[in-house]
C-alpha cells in the first residue's frame, strides 16, 4: 500500500490529555490490591492465581468496556487471560521505580500504553498462541480509542481520515504469515508525527505499544519475538527519553509472569533493564 500523506488540519487540539485516572477512576485502586488479594506464593498455582485475580478484576469490567469497548472481546479471549495479564502488568508499572520516578504527564501516558498495549492480542504462549503481529493491530485499536476520546469522527473529517489512513497503513505492514515489516515502522511514526505532534500523547502512546516487543532481548534472556528493531533503526527513531518509558513498558510486560518467583522477577528486570539503558 502507498501511503496517503496526511493534510494538515489544527481541528483538534491534541495538546489537551485525557486523565487516565478520571476515565478509570477505579483501576489504580484496585490493581494495587493485586499482592493482597492474590496468593503469589511458590505454592499457589495457575490456576488458582487466575480465579482469584479474575475474581477482583471483575468489578473493572464495566468500568474500562465504557471508554475500551474492545476489552469486551479480549475478556472473551482464553478465558480472559489477556485481561488478567495486561492488569498485573500495570500493578508491575504502577511500582516501577521509573514509574515513581516520572513526571504526572509521563505516569499518564504509561498507564494508557500498559492498558491498551494488547488490546487486540488473541492469546498468551502460554495457552499455545503466538501472535506476533498483536504490537501493530493494538496499535490499530488503540487509535481507535484515542479517535474516540477526542471526538474526533464527530469534529473533524479532514482529521479522521488522517486517522482511517493511518490505521490503514498499520494494518498492512503485517505479512500474511502475521509478521512485522519492521521497514515500514519508521515510515508509520513519521505519519503519527505529522498528524498527532512530535511527543504529543497520542503519538507516544500508539509508538510506545506498537513497539512494545520490539527490542532486542540480552542474551541471557533469550525470547520468542520476532520483531527486532536494528540498532541502526532504534537511534533514528528513539531518543533517551522515550527509552525510559518505553524500558517500563519492556519491562514490567516480561517480570509480570514471574510474580509467583520474586527472584527470577528482580533477575529479569534488572538484566534486562540493563540492558535496555545501553541500547540508546
Amino acid at each position: 500500500m502507498e501511503c496517503i500523506e496526511p493534510k494538515d488540519c489544527a481541528a483538534i487540539d491534541y495538546t489537551k490529555e485525557p486523565s487516565f485516572d478520571l476515565f478509570f477512576p477505579n483501576l489504580v485502586p484496585t490493581v494495587m490490591k493485586l499482592e493482597e488479594k492474590v496468593d503469589y506464593s511458590e505454592k499457589s498455582t495457575p490456576q488458582s492465581r487466575s480465579k482469584q485475580a479474575r475474581k477482583l478484576f471483575r468489578r473493572l469490567h464495566p468500568e474500562i468496556v465504557r471508554t475500551v469497548p474492545m476489552w469486551d472481546w479480549l475478556h472473551g479471549q482464553k478465558d480472559g487471560n489477556v485481561c488478567i495479564h495486561t492488569m498485573r502488568m500495570m500493578y508491575c508499572v504502577l511500582n516501577d521505580p521509573g514509574y515513581r520516578a516520572a513526571d504526572p504527564r509521563t505516569q499518564n501516558v504509561l498507564k494508557w500504553t500498559t492498558l491498551l498495549h494488547d488490546i487486540a492480542k488473541r492469546g498468551q504462549m502460554g495457552d499455545g498462541y503466538k501472535d506476533t503481529a498483536h504490537p501493530y493491530y493494538s496499535g490499530v485499536e488503540a487509535l481507535r480509542v484515542l479517535k474516540a476520546l477526542y471526538n474526533v469522527k464527530n469534529v473533524c473529517r479532514q482529521c479522521n481520515a488522517n486517522i482511517k489512513n493511518l490505521m490503514q497503513l498499520i494494518r498492512d505492514s503485517v505479512w500474511k504469515d502475521k509478521r512485522i515489516m519492521l521497514d515500514r515502522l519508521e515510515l508509520i511514526l513519521q505519519t503519527a508525527e505529522r498528524i498527532f505532534g512530535k511527543d504529543s500523547f497520542c503519538f507516544l502512546v500508539l509508538k510506545l505499544v506498537i513497539m512494545h516487543q520490539s527490542l532486542p532481548a540480552p542474551p541471557s534472556l533469550p525470547m520468542e519475538y520476532t520483531n527486532y528493531v536494528s540498532g541502526e533503526m532504534l537511534k533514528k527513531i528513539a531518543d533517551k527519553k522515550y527509552m525510559k518509558m518505553l524500558k517500563v513498558i519492556v519491562v514490567n510486560d516480561l517480570i509480570n509472569y514471574s510474580m509467583h518467583l520474586p527472584e527470577k522477577k528482580k533477575l529479569y528486570g534488572e538484566e534486562f533493564g540493563k540492558h535496555i539503558d545501553k541500547l540508546v
